[in-house]
């Protein structure tokens, strides 16, 4: 099962990063299966020509006025096809969520 981790920075609060996340979740038409305060469970539907991804999204205090989101990404299946499908989800996800507030940035030697 191909796996993934990306790790940026939101400049917003815990709240507004994690509300962010969960806008960005449900705007792709995917599925928020648990929601807790430090992050949420995220997974993209089956269909014909998609796998089934799953995000596990942590959110941590960076500094003031910025909340650190890492996820780790799985999808069911094995080979490239999969692993891109996989790393097109993870990129989605960072941008939008990084759009969501200015000043955001991708953490150097993670994605």
């Amino acid at each position: 099962m191909p796996s993934e981790h990306i790790e940026f920075e939101v400049a917003s609060t815990h709240q507004d990063a994690l509300e962010a996340c969960r806008a960005t979740a449900q705007r792709n038409g995917w599925s928020v299966e648990a929601v807790g305060f430090d992050g949420l469970q995220v997974r993209k539907g089956l269909g014909l020509a998609t796998w089934p991804v799953t995000l596990d999204v942590r959110l941590t205090p960076a500094r003031a006025q910025a909340t650190a989101v890492s996820v780790d990404g799985r999808v069911f299946g094995l080979g490239p096809v999969q692993k891109r499908a996989l790393r097109k989800t993870l990129e989605t996800f960072e941008r939008e969520v990084s759009g969501t507030a200015p000043g955001s940035s991708t953490v150097p030697g993670t994605s």
